[in-house]
Formats: C-alpha cells, structure tokens, sequence
C-alpha cells in the first residue's frame, strides 16, 4: 500500500505537470521530462548543475508564459470595455 507521503507527493507532482502543461505545452513538457529522468539518472549531474539547467530550460520560456498570461488576464478587460 502506498504511504500518505508518497500519495501526497504523487498529488502535488500531478498539479506540477498540469500547470507545466498549461504553460509550456504538451510537447515541451514532454521534453523537459525526459531531460530530468536522464539527468537524475546520471550519476556525474549534481543538485546544482540540474537546477541550474532547469533554470535555463524555464528561462528560455518565460516570455512565452508571460504572453499568455498577459493576454489571458487582458481578455476578460478588453470584454468589459466593449459591453
């Protein structure tokens, strides 16, 4: 049987890769995924290494998650105005 930690971790997992998707899209989530589990899996990747690539992968999008939300936190006031 699973443990309570290990369903709450599994939860909370969930939730990330939800919010990457809507993000990111599908197919970058997919991506970044794969880069993890072969870093995680290389012995010769530390802690600070991995996290400053995933910085780096994340950096590179940045602008495209700032443009969506902006345009999806703009849509509902360009609305108002037109009513």
């Amino acid at each position: 049987m699973i443990s309570n930690s290990k369903e709450e971790e599994k939860k909370y997992q969930n939730i990330i890769t939800e919010k990457l998707r809507e993000l990111l899209g599908e197919y970058e989530v997919d991506i970044l995924t794969e880069y993890v589990w072969h870093m995680a899996g290389n012995v010769k990747s530390s802690s600070e290494f991995m996290c400053n690539e995933l910085k780096d992968f994340l950096g590179d999008h940045v602008n495209n998650i700032e443009a969506k939300t902006h345009a999806s936190s703009s849509a509902p006031n360009a609305q108002r105005l037109h009513m």
